[in-house]
């Protein structure tokens, strides 16, 4: 699968301490091979149909889109109190 990423997502994964934006290199290895992987906690977001996070550790979520059966967008990126705010 491959994987899109937008200009917010990128601002804020480089303001994230190191071990996080290691961390979620790893992750989004296994997001391009399979977006349900069991480590990566993937839920369906309630307040928009289109839209999904998965787990980055305790402290971080990464919100997506999957635009076809090919293409995942990674729209966000930040802690779960920031992040689910409308």
């Amino acid at each position: 699968m491959r994987l899109t990423y937008s200009k917010v997502f990128l601002k804020r994964l480089s303001k994230l301490p190191v071990s996080v934006q290691e961390k979620t290199d790893g992750l989004l290895l296994l997001l391009s091979v399979d977006i349900r992987h069991p480590l990566l906690h993937t839920k369906r977001l309630r307040t928009m149909d289109d839209l999904y996070s998965f787990r980055i550790g305790r402290d971080y979520r990464c919100i997506f889109r999957i635009l076809d059966t090919e293409t995942v967008h990674l729209v966000d990126i930040a802690h779960p109190k920031d992040i689910y705010r409308g």
